[in-house]
């Protein structure tokens, strides 16, 4: 989860705190990479995912 993006890890402690036990939360996210395509998503490059992006 990066620190440009304060709320991020409050939104997934939420996630996990209200997901039942057993059961899988699923996260898409697009890279970086994603933005030469155009096809979509996030235009800003902190709220994209990286591999080894701190969490």
């Amino acid at each position: 989860m990066s620190s440009s993006c304060p709320w991020r890890r409050a939104v997934v402690v939420g996630m996990i705190r209200v997901t039942r036990p057993g059961r899988l939360i699923l996260v898409h996210g697009d890279t970086p990479a994603q933005i030469a395509h155009g096809t979509g998503g996030p235009k800003a490059v902190g709220q994209l995912h990286a591999r080894g992006a701190p969490a």
